[in-house]
């Protein structure tokens, strides 16, 4: 859960930096260098991602299937 969030951090931290850069526009023109919309599509894709990720796993630790052996084919169980 705790590397779920640092991920979670990181990536959006990063998404927006890629938004406040989109919006410095170049010394030839004063258009922006990229689209930023297309920076802030891709953070909520990543935030909907997570945190479906994170509503998964609090509902199955909440259920008491926490189980690593469920990864296994049933042959590999021990």
């Amino acid at each position: 859960m705790r590397k779920l969030i640092i991920s979670f951090v990181l990536i959006s931290a990063l998404q927006l930096a890629m938004i406040r850069l989109g919006d410095i526009p170049t010394k030839t023109s004063n258009t922006p260098t990229t689209y930023p919309h297309l920076h802030i599509l891709a953070l909520a894709l990543f935030t909907a991602l997570f945190l479906g990720l994170a509503i998964a796993i609090i509902r199955k630790e909440e259920n008491g299937k926490e189980n690593h052996h469920n990864l296994l084919p049933k042959n590999y169980r021990h």
